[in-house]
């Protein structure tokens, strides 16, 4: 992780490894459909301070269950990607986020048999309210991110590289994201 933050006039930032995740995943497939389904657990192993502006972790840990689809056939690749978030506590300062839905979408068009171009996105909607000492209700927050993608894929792993432009966000951070990813199954 490579983070920036800028807020009130003040600004931190901090690069190294955020928290990790970890979870067990089943796949099922017929013919162009795909369909997933996962347990995935974050684990706040990031390096958090409560009194820092940026943080790498949330210092919390996350329960996650999640189902995806995708559709793929030699010209076109549509895949979502939904997840609803349980959050405990974080100790150090007494706040637990409230649960929510997320949907990470992907339509993308094969310009090569290994190089997908695509539209991605994300939309992220809180269910429940924050829950502190000082907090009564609300603070649900929601954005709704969009942007281009380009996939390279091999037998065995895939490199991504994607840039997200946030909108109709409320009550979180608004940022822009760019994201290099590599899979490796193994």
């Amino acid at each position: 992780v490579d983070l920036k933050v800028s807020a009130a006039g003040s600004q931190d930032d901090r690069s190294g490894v955020g928290d990790l995740i970890v979870g067990p995943m089943l796949g099922w497939h017929q013919d162009n459909h795909h369909w997933v389904a996962a347990m995935e657990f974050v684990l706040p192993t990031g390096s958090y301070d409560e009194n820092r502006l940026a943080n790498l972790g949330k210092n919390y840990t996350t329960f996650r269950p999640i189902l995806g689809y995708s559709y793929s056939d030699a010209m076109w690749d549509l895949s979502t990607k939904m997840a609803y978030s349980i959050n405990s506590k974080n100790d150090d300062t007494n706040y637990k986020s409230g649960q929510y839905f997320s949907a990470d979408y992907s339509l993308g068009y094969k310009v090569m048999p290994a190089v997908t171009v695509a539209l991605q996105g994300n939309l992220f909607k809180q269910i429940s309210d924050d829950k502190a000492d000082h907090l009564v209700g609300g603070n649900r927050g929601q954005s709704l991110s969009v942007g281009p993608a380009i996939h390279y894929q091999q037998k065995g792993w895939s490199l991504e590289g994607k840039y997200l432009k946030e909108t109709q966000v409320e009550n979180r951070p608004k940022g822009d994201s760019a994201w290099l990813k590599l899979v490796w199954a193994f």
